[in-house]
């Protein structure tokens, strides 16, 4: 349908009306508007509310938890950690006594492999 077929139908008359009076107090009713909009922005402004309160009270809870939870998993994992160098150095200790190998050998085995 285009424009033309518009304007058959319809004509050039515009179909939309303003009510009678409607521009008279229409200066009075935007400011009281805008007014009582600002009143309720300002009700509702509260800084410190019972939901903001224990949403915040919440939070700190659960980064505490989190913090510790996560503390005590590193803690753990670095003792199994020093464990493992633990049980490492007695294996290679064992091997060096087995061997008959000291630090004189290794020093020299270095040197060897650099030239």
């Amino acid at each position: 349908m285009t424009e033309y077929d518009l304007r058959q139908k319809v004509g050039n008359k515009n179909p939309f009306r303003v009510p009678e009076g409607y521009f008279d107090n229409l200066t009075q009713r935007i400011v009281a508007g805008v007014v009582n909009a600002e009143r309720k922005e300002f009700g509702k402004t509260k800084f410190f509310t019972l939901k903001r309160i224990i949403s915040v009270a919440a939070c700190i809870v659960f980064l505490v938890v989190a913090i510790s939870f996560l503390y005590d998993k590193m803690n753990v994992s670095n003792n199994m950690l020093s464990a493992q160098d633990m049980e490492i150095e007695r294996y290679v200790g064992e091997m060096n006594e087995y061997a008959m190998f000291d630090n004189g050998d290794l020093y020299a085995c270095i040197e060897d492999n650099d030239d």
